[in-house]
């Protein structure tokens, strides 16, 4: 997909992403493969899913929730958009890593396999018609220099494997779903 920088206005989007976006079958969470983003240092990327229909007849909230593991990333986060491409309000992530506030990003390192989810919300108190999921990923930028000058640690590839994607407004009965479309 596009580049991460683009929606997110960092910096670095006149150049070509690098590192692949795959399906893994050698790793996966459950079923035989997860998606795998392979992120080079200074490099920010996202897929993003096809249209999801839900034709609310009134705003309600809506929960993204999808398995992730990583092996050496800066961060990764999950964000919707809307039938209009605009950028879905967010709730406070529920994970441990969200402890100085401020961007409502997930995660920084290696960890095992984790349920991570958001709720969105609608813009400006209208239904949401139709939403594109974005599983969004940021490698170490390559040039944060540590006390001594030196920044080899920040020069790492990163890995983000996602699987088991859920997308669900608990707010409505099946029926109501059905009826819906």
């Amino acid at each position: 997909g596009p580049t991460y920088y683009v929606w997110t206005d960092w910096n670095h989007y006149h150049s070509r992403n690098r590192g692949a976006v795959v399906s893994d079958t050698l790793i996966a969470f459950s079923g035989k493969r997860s998606m795998r983003f392979d992120v080079l240092p200074g490099d920010e990327k996202f897929v993003e899913s096809d249209a999801i229909v839900l034709n609310q007849d009134v705003p309600k909230v809506v929960e993204i929730g999808v398995m992730v593991r990583a092996d050496r990333i800066r961060l990764i986060d999950v964000r919707a958009i809307n039938e209009l491409g605009d950028d879905l309000p967010t709730a406070r992530p529920q994970q441990p890593e969200y402890s100085a506030g401020g961007s409502q990003l997930y995660g920084s390192g290696t960890f095992g396999w984790r349920y991570i989810r958001k709720f969105v919300s609608p813009r400006n108190d209208q239904p949401i018609k139709r939403l594109r999921v974005r599983l969004c990923a940021r490698g170490f930028n390559a040039h944060t220099l540590d006390d001594g000058g030196t920044r080899s640690f920040c020069v790492q590839s990163g890995t983000v494997w996602w699987d088991d994607l859920r997308v669900i407004e608990r707010e409505s009965t099946p029926a109501e779903l059905a009826a819906r479309g």
